[in-house]
Parts: structure tokens; C-alpha cells; sequence
């Protein structure tokens, strides 16, 4: 999977940073029935940005995407986030998924494993070193989507991700 994004447009003051990207790497566990990732993902997407400087940055974004890989499910789909630093080495984040594009997903059986609700993640990042991070993800806690335990019964459950993040820049 990859995850490739260019920046079209720097913020300014008057203006939001603009991004497009195209990322197939999508979040919780391969779904080997329906060939997919519990939480689509993105396939192609637009993303603007505004960021103040707010005791600490805070940033808004929101954007639209289109997944025609994953599922049948082809709509376009609306997002939005925040990150609020709390201090150098510590960040909030959290994002909201409204997706559209991910409510025609069943089990073997045939039962419907999506609520319709959308997915709200939260998180919290620690930058290590300046280009090491942490980040500690609780996906979907409002138990949008549904899990097959071990007897293949639909189940509720919050994911929790950790993710080690290595950049550089060239």
C-alpha cells in the first residue's frame, strides 16, 4: 500500500493550504471476505488546511475523497479533522468521517456490518526526535462499524492503533 500527496497550494493568510493525494493503505484489519480494510481507504482525495497559532498550533482541515477500489460503495465521501499541539513534543488529533462511501458492507452471511453513523477517531502524538513520532490512534468510537468475533457474530468494538512514523525530507 502507499500513501502519495503534493501540496498545491502553501497557506497564506488569506488562503488554506490545498492538497491532493492518493492513498490505498486503509485503517484496522484486512477484511479477507470483502478483500478490504475495516476502514476504507481514501483512494483519491483533496484536502484544505488552515493552521493558527493558538498557545501551540492548532489546525483545521476538510476534505472530500473518492475510493473506487475497496467495496461497491463508489459515492464521494466528506471528512474533517483537527490537531491542537499541547506543547513541543505532544499533539491531540482527532477526525470525523462521514463515510458515505462505506455503507454497503456485509458479512458472509449477509448482515449489514456498517451503522451508518460515520467514524470519529481520536488521537495523540509524541514527537520523539525531529523525525520520529508515535502516535497512538482510538478508531471509531462511536462503534460505527461491526467485527465478527471468533463464532463469526456480528460484534461492537473500538480499535486501537499504534503507528511509528519515521520522515525525512529531501
Amino acid at each position: 500500500e502507499f500513501n502519495l500527496k503534493y501540496r498545491v497550494y502553501e497557506e497564506s493568510e488569506s488562503f488554506p493550504a490545498v492538497l491532493i493525494g492518493f492513498n490505498t493503505q486503509g485503517k484496522g484489519k484486512y477484511d479477507e471476505i470483502n478483500e478490504r480494510y475495516d476502514q476504507k481507504a481514501m483512494g483519491l482525495y483533496l484536502v484544505a488546511s488552515r493552521n493558527w497559532n493558538a498557545i501551540g498550533n492548532l489546525g483545521f482541515h476538510i476534505g472530500i475523497n473518492k475510493n473506487d477500489m475497496e467495496g461497491q460503495d463508489k459515492d464521494i465521501n466528506l471528512f474533517f479533522g483537527f490537531d491542537k499541539e499541547i506543547n513541543r513534543s505532544f499533539s491531540l488529533l482527532a477526525e470525523y468521517n462521514f463515510a458515505r462511501n462505506d455503507d454497503e458492507i456485509k458479512d458472509s452471511n449477509g448482515i449489514d456490518l456498517r451503522e451508518g453513523r460515520g467514524i470519529f477517531n481520536l488521537g495523540v502524538r509524541w514527537s520523539a526526535t525531529d523525525n520520529l513520532m508515535l502516535e497512538f490512534n482510538f478508531n471509531d468510537t462511536f462503534k460505527n462499524i461491526k467485527y465478527l468475533d471468533e463464532d463469526s457474530l456480528p460484534v461492537k468494538s473500538r480499535v486501537r492503533e499504534v503507528k511509528i512514523i519515521y520522515f525525512e525530507q529531501f
